[in-house]
């Protein structure tokens, strides 16, 4: 009991100590490298870390922001002031993974436990040496995991002094926009060393009792900083404070109901000027170092001791209790026009998506944590935000949703700031990329990065394209093109985005084999297309696709002729059989259709600068010069007759086909015999082959591969469809014995009927 009445004597008498915890974050520090050692001074602190006996050389981050001291390094922190009763370590984003037990030459530390976010010590020193432990026994990565102490930031309370109460945090602002009547502000001088103090001969003088910390400037409990309320509007604000005043060239402005002050801020400096004269503002004087003041002072009278310019800090968050809720998907649940604490933890990988500018140089940046996406709407950050970064810790503000566009947000308050939200470029983390997502379900993916697939422009139900963030490069797609969109959904419009554009280009053109394809009035030059076409390895298949491709990984047959190929005998009797025959090509010309043959399955390839053109699907066609004639018994049901035509027909979008203009759809085997059902479809980007009624054809595919029995193989590897089918891709009949001799896929192997 004595020592506490001694120290409360002291801190009754004492005129020179102070009176603020004071708050140093490292990222404001300048350190320099020593030998396994490192050091910085912010007067009247000095930090100093050393290897020690540990392996690895103590370090600030700069993607973290924070200063690493590892497993058996030491931390000494001295002043040359007033002794220090209280030292707060904030624990940074890496910190957390690996926090280690930490103790002190002197004083006490708090307990520590596993989820720490801050380490407190206790004690009455003007240095102190602390020590990290072996192992992170408090961090999320285990006690095998190598200790460290990283923190961004250490509150310092001094003797005879008090921790800084909530409510006494002040937040800068950077808009003038974001005050309202009511607001309690503070007024710093650009040099953020003085602030507008007590009346002193009708003079504002320079205060004492308040810390700077980044955007923040903390008063204590002593603090002769004058906290005047704003009251009036925009251009004609009072600055009200118990009839303090501010000085001017003329006369005492007393700021008591005194409306006649316009406030504008740029690059977060402020101009106060009173009455609309622009030629008298709020200026903050230095006179050499005997005296500092605040004054509305004449422009006219400006020297090199004069500074004009003055920043504004309102009241921060600190002082109201608000409701926390954890993620984004939490957050979204709350009801709209709530303000609460939205804590993002490291766990949830909290990432930016992208950033626009607000109004006001505020910041418009869509996040995605792992429960769900939002946008952090007209913010103030207290670093540049991007693309790819890292989030974590927490932000005040209020939820609702945008009538408009439905985008979930989080709209600002008077306590909304920052300062305790790490904004960090990724370090290990991979980076940040779209979710794949079709049209009908972009109602659980607003304000999310997505590629949003299978858009049908001007279709009905389908989405708009909207370019609201001017996007570099973006060219809106042609009518009833099916295209997919790299961009933010909203429930009225995706949003094209060019971040990471390179690998998610913002319009890349679909060709489904299921969906219809619709030609472009003009040539479409240099575009990126997906075709959404099946290929089983070692079959050929059918293709006409509406641009050129050089480099087709797989061998490429066009039909070139043909011949006679003599007369076949089957159980249903003799035919005269037409030879079509192909020759092997290096390239695919738009609209003409092929056969080709690739060594691995797959279901989907992505095509870049392609030119989509107008040319239509074609069909190539090539007519008997001669009979074939039979006798006796050998005499077929059919002759090949001159002027026979034998057609491979492309299509790029899916085609119905009826007996009505073709007999022939099958392909394969030595001999192919079968009339088309009425009804059966071909998919798009195909091909099929039309003959003369009650003919056979037979393949010739160049020398010796003269398509012949093929043998049963095993199912592929990547998906297959069900049902039976030809060697065209074609859907047959599911009725196996209405089904004529031949080659099928059925169920995806291939299967001889005899």
């Amino acid at each position: 009991m004595r020592k506490l009445l001694i120290f409360s004597m002291l801190a009754l008498l004492a005129t020179t100590a102070t009176w603020a915890a004071t708050t140093l974050t490292m990222s404001d520090v300048t350190f320099t490298n020593g030998t396994g050692t490192i050091t910085g001074t912010s007067s009247p602190y000095t930090i100093y870390a050393a290897k020690n006996n540990g392996s690895t050389d103590p370090a600030y981050n700069t993607n973290y922001g924070d200063l690493r001291v590892y497993a058996q390094g030491t931390l000494q922190l001295s002043t040359t002031g007033d002794n220090m009763t209280q030292i707060v370590f904030h624990i940074s984003t890496q910190g957390k993974k690996r926090l280690a037990p930490i103790t002190a030459n002197t004083g006490t530390i708090s307990a520590q436990a596993s989820g720490d976010e801050t380490v407190t010590w206790t004690g009455n020193a003007s240095s102190v040496t602390f020590t990290v432990g072996n192992n992170a026994d408090y961090g999320s990565d285990g006690s095998t995991k190598a200790g460290q102490l990283c923190f961004t930031s250490i509150v310092i309370t001094e003797q005879g002094s008090t921790p800084t109460p909530d409510g006494d945090v002040f937040e800068l602002v950077t808009d003038a926009g974001n005050l309202s009547s009511g607001d309690d502000i503070i007024i710093v001088a650009v040099d953020n060393t003085h602030a507008m103090g007590a009346v002193a001969n009708s003079v504002g003088a320079s205060a004492t009792g308040f810390s700077l910390s980044g955007t923040q400037v903390t008063l204590n409990s002593n603090t002769d900083v004058v906290v005047y309320t704003l009251s009036g509007g925009t251009g004609a604000w009072a600055l009200t404070n118990s009839n303090k005043s501010i000085g001017a060239s003329n006369a005492n402005l007393n700021t008591t109901g005194d409306a006649k002050w316009a406030i504008t801020i740029s690059n977060d400096v402020a101009k106060l000027v009173y009455n609309n004269e622009s030629s008298r503002q709020l200026a903050y004087r230095l006179e050499g170092t005997t005296y500092n003041y605040f004054k509305h002072y004449a422009t006219s009278n400006i020297d090199d001791q004069y500074y004009f310019n003055v920043k504004i800090y309102k009241r921060g968050s600190s002082s109201v209790d608000y409701p926390e809720v954890v993620g984004i998907a939490a957050f979204k649940q709350v009801e709209s026009g709530t303000t609460v604490k939205l804590k993002l933890t490291d766990e949830s990988n909290a990432r930016v998506l992208h950033v626009e500018s607000g109004s006001g140089g505020t910041t418009d940046a869509y996040v995605r944590d792992n429960s769900g996406a939002l946008l952090l709407k007209g913010i103030t950050p207290n670093r540049t935000m991007a693309y790819n970064q890292h989030l974590a810790g927490w932000i005040v503000g209020e939820y609702s949703v945008d009538a408009t566009t439905g985008l979930p947000q989080l709209v600002p308050v008077a306590d909304t700031n920052t300062a305790e939200l790490v904004i960090a470029d990724p370090v290990t983390e991979a980076t940040t990329l779209p979710v794949e997502v079709e049209v009908s379900d972009m109602d659980g993916y607003l304000a999310d990065w997505a590629t949003v697939k299978n858009i049908r422009m001007g279709g009905g139900g389908a989405p708009a394209i909207s370019d609201a963030f001017s996007a570099s490069g973006y060219s809106a797609p042609y009518s009833n093109a099916l295209v997919d969109i790299n961009g933010i959904v909203a429930n009225d419009a995706i949003y094209p985005m060019t971040e990471d554009a390179s690998e998610y280009p913002l319009v890349t053109y679909v060709l489904d084999a299921a969906q219809d394809f619709t030609a472009p009035s003009t040539a479409v030059a240099n575009v990126p297309v997906r075709w959404q076409r099946t290929f089983v390895a070692d079959q050929w298949t059918p293709v006409t696709v509406p641009f050129a491709i050089s480099d087709f990984d797989g061998v490429v047959m066009r039909y070139i002729s043909l011949s006679d190929g003599g007369i076949t005998t089957t159980s249903q009797g003799s035919y005269a059989t037409g030879q079509m025959n192909f020759s092997q090509v290096s390239n695919i010309e738009a609209g003409v259709p092929y056969l080709v043959k690739t060594d691995e399955s797959f279901s989907s390839m992505i095509l870049d600068g392609v030119t989509i053109t107008t040319t239509p699907a074609q069909t190539l066609s090539y007519t008997t010069n001669g009979a074939v004639t039979g006798g006796g018994n050998g005499a077929p049901m059919r002759a090949l007759a001159s002027g026979d035509t034998y057609s491979m027909v492309g299509t790029y979008s899916p085609t119905t086909v009826t007996e009505a203009n073709t007999n022939k759809l099958v392909v394969g085997g030595d001999v192919v015999w079968a009339n088309a059902d009425n009804g059966t479809t071909v998919e798009g980007s195909s091909a099929y082959i039309t003959t003369p009624k009650n003919q056979a054809i037979k393949l010739n595919m160049g020398g010796d591969e003269v398509i012949t029995g093929i043998e049963t193989v095993e199912a592929p590897v990547t998906p297959v469809r069900a049902g039976t089918y030809n060697l065209l891709g074609m859907k047959m009949p599911d009725d196996w014995e209405a089904l004529p001799p031949g080659i099928y896929i059925v169920n995806g192997k291939k299967v001889v009927k005899q």
